[in-house]
């Protein structure tokens, strides 16, 4: 776990530091003394190399393929700041994504986030959605 976490960190470092885009990372785990694949994440960048989406993907042994788990899709802003994104889950039964999790945000003019807004899925009460102030997000 400590490597891959090491190996994790690496990726993302090389990310910011070298101004380069990641398109896939495969994840593997050490397993009965060989590595063995576990998860695969693929990124998709518009024109302007900003994010906008990032899928998922669990290692199905039995198939001895990827198979779709959770993707995030992201809306930017003309400068590269996210707008917002939304979760989502696929469902083996339907063959469908399913919204999961959405966020909202808002800049000042320096481009420091303001404000996120995460609502939740409303529950028989009505829930309000939840405003959170002054958070500095990657």
């Amino acid at each position: 776990m400590k490597k891959l976490s090491t190996a994790i960190f690496a990726s993302i470092l090389s990310l910011t530091v070298c101004g380069q885009n990641v398109h896939t990372i495969i994840y593997e785990t050490w397993t009965s003394g060989s590595w063995q694949n576990s998860m695969k994440q693929t990124n998709t960048y518009d024109a302007n190399s900003y994010l906008t989406n990032n899928l998922t993907q669990l290692w199905d042994s039995p198939t001895s393929s990827y198979k779709d788990n959770s993707q995030v899709n992201y809306t930017n802003n003309s400068n590269g700041t996210i707008q917002q994104y939304i979760s989502q889950t696929w469902d083996n039964g339907t063959s469908s994504w399913n919204n999961s999790q959405r966020a909202t945000y808002t800049y000042n003019s320096s481009d420091k986030p303001l404000t996120s807004q995460h609502p939740e899925r409303q529950d028989e009460c009505g829930r309000v959605p939840r405003l959170y102030f002054g958070f500095h997000f990657l």
